[in-house]
């Protein structure tokens, strides 16, 4: 990778950066909060293989776990849900040793005892709650103290039987996601999880096929974040829908590419996260075009961002934002194969 160096650099004022602002910020989030900062840093420690990093990285981990409390939100993007997949998603890869079995408990019984009312839940709390019951599932198969894993796992079978019709373009790519995900665990209606991303594939195919040829829909329909989330559901799901994410980059992508380029609505803020879509369509794809797509764009933004990176702005520790410290670190710690692929499980594009 050409900008090696570069990257380095980046990623030193970054953590000097986040480091210094750790302590100020209020919310848990991990879009939006230290839970974010938290996963950076904690990679970036592996990474560099700085051990004073590592506890550095713990130690604001036990920070914020004691600030959580009765009116902490529950959400994935700012709360609990999000905060206890990413927890868990680091002890399942050994980055930290934490016992989340006693960490996660009360979350664990919370959504039990929301089991009654699960056919009334709109489809962002079923995406929270099944990205967060699907990774605690994935890793509990060694756990000590089954008893969480069978709460969960009826939890999430409930879930699967009472998926309501997505009412727009946002809410399928969500719903594919996550039935993708639960259709890889030992539950009783996996078959069904299976079955609702087929008819969800279906429906996105449709849609895809009526707006072919509209410009105006080259922003809406997100050629490249829904392409990513299909190659996760094909590995999920074991549903081969590659032709399918091929034919729908082949119509959209050209079109899409040369709206980037013109910087129509500003998309070229988004320049980190269309590195890292590319390369992550590029490997996937054997796409060798993407790939260069990918490096252009990372030397686009790295040239363009650089006040932000060098520390101007020190405000911006958001994950959510693609300008934000820690949504670059992460990304660049991606784009060097310092992150694993699957860390879209825990951070799906279309959400950021």
């Amino acid at each position: 990778m050409k900008n090696r160096d570069s990257i380095k650099k980046c990623l030193d004022n970054i953590v000097s950066v986040l480091l210094k602002q750790s302590y100020q910020v209020s919310n848990i989030g991990i879009a939006e909060g230290k839970m974010g900062m938290i996963l950076f840093l904690l990679f970036y420690a592996k990474y560099s293989q700085n051990q004073n990093m590592k506890a550095q990285g713990e130690e604001l981990l036990e920070a914020l776990c004691e600030e959580i409390n009765e009116k902490t939100p529950v959400n994935y993007l700012d709360g609990l849900l999000g905060f206890g997949t990413a927890v868990e998603y680091l002890v399942g890869h050994r980055i930290i040793d934490i016992d989340t079995n006693e960490l996660l408990e009360e979350l664990d019984l919370l959504l039990e005892s929301w089991r009654p009312y699960y056919s009334k839940m709109h489809t962002y709390q079923i995406v929270g709650c099944g990205k967060y019951l699907s990774m605690r599932l994935h890793y509990s198969l060694n756990m000590a103290e089954p008893t969480v894993s069978l709460a969960g796992r009826t939890c999430l079978e409930k879930m699967v039987n009472n998926v309501n019709p997505p009412r727009h373009y946002g809410e399928l790519i969500s719903l594919v996601d996550v039935m993708a995900e639960l259709s890889a665990l030992n539950i009783v209606n996996a078959e069904t999880a299976k079955n609702h991303v087929k008819n969800f594939l279906n429906q996105i195919e449709a849609i895809v096929s009526a707006n072919i040829k509209q410009e105006n829909c080259l922003i809406t329909l997100k050629p490249l974040e829904v392409c990513a989330m299909l190659v996760g559901a094909c590995s999920h799901s074991k549903i081969n829908c590659l032709e399918m994410v091929k034919s729908f980059l082949d119509v959209y992508e050209p079109g899409f590419r040369k709206f980037l380029s013109l910087d129509i609505d500003g998309l070229s803020s988004g320049g980190f996260k269309w590195s890292v879509l590319y390369h992550y369509l590029g490997k996937s794809l054997n796409n060798d075009n993407y790939l260069q797509l990918s490096e252009q764009w990372l030397t686009y933004s790295l040239q363009k961002y650089e006040d932000i990176i060098v520390g101007v702005y020190q405000d911006r520790t958001s994950l959510k934002d693609w300008n934000g410290y820690s949504q670059i670190g992460l990304a660049l710690l991606y784009l060097m194969g310092a992150c694993p692929e699957d860390i879209f499980d825990v951070l799906p594009l279309y959400l950021l």
